[in-house]
């Protein structure tokens, strides 16, 4: 398994064998890596993760595609 490094504490940073991260298309995917690291271990229902960071949209837009 890759290690990441994830730093949350001042600039948002991500590692991974040293070598920078950067190509996130979107804040809210630093948002959503940034939440998940910080509760590594625990199941989250994927509409629970879209209702957080994407309150704005219909609830239907985060349940998952059949």
């Amino acid at each position: 398994m890759e290690r990441l490094n994830i730093a949350l504490l001042g600039a948002f940073q991500v590692t991974k064998h040293g070598e920078p991260i950067t190509d996130f298309e979107a804040d809210s995917a630093r948002a959503l890596l940034a939440y998940l690291a910080m509760h590594a271990g625990v199941a989250f229902a994927r509409t629970a993760l879209a209702a957080l960071l994407w309150p704005e949209q219909p609830e239907a837009d985060g349940a998952p595609r059949p």
